[in-house]
């Protein structure tokens, strides 16, 4: 079946995007060829070797010690005159009466 195509630029842009399409997929089976088949490793190999020159290394910093548990986090302003639920469980800061007043007929 023959494509047709308005304009002839519309045809060579239509080229141009079928030839980078098949250089990408080439590429793509480039990548598959060089990666090889997969195989399990066997009970021999190790998964995971740490190098030995790891074990001579020295902690940077206190090796015992302990901290304070941090206080909670309270608000203790006075420009938040409360909090409000908008929607479902969206609360939202009310910093004055007719925020609070707005609040309430939004509210169904």
């Amino acid at each position: 079946m023959k494509i047709l195509y308005a304009t002839p630029e519309r045809y060579r842009l239509s080229k141009k995007a079928r030839k980078k399409q098949e250089e990408l997929l080439q590429s793509q089976r480039t990548i598959k060829r060089s990666l090889g088949t997969w195989k399990p490793l066997s009970s021999s190999e190790p998964v995971y070797h740490r190098s030995s020159s790891l074990e001579n290394v020295k902690s940077a910093g206190i090796q015992v010690g302990s901290v304070t548990k941090q206080d909670d986090m309270r608000y203790t302003g006075d420009k938040i005159i409360g909090v409000s639920l908008m929607h479902k469980s969206n609360l939202v800061p009310v910093f004055n009466q007719s925020d609070a007043e707005d609040i309430a007929h939004m509210r169904r």
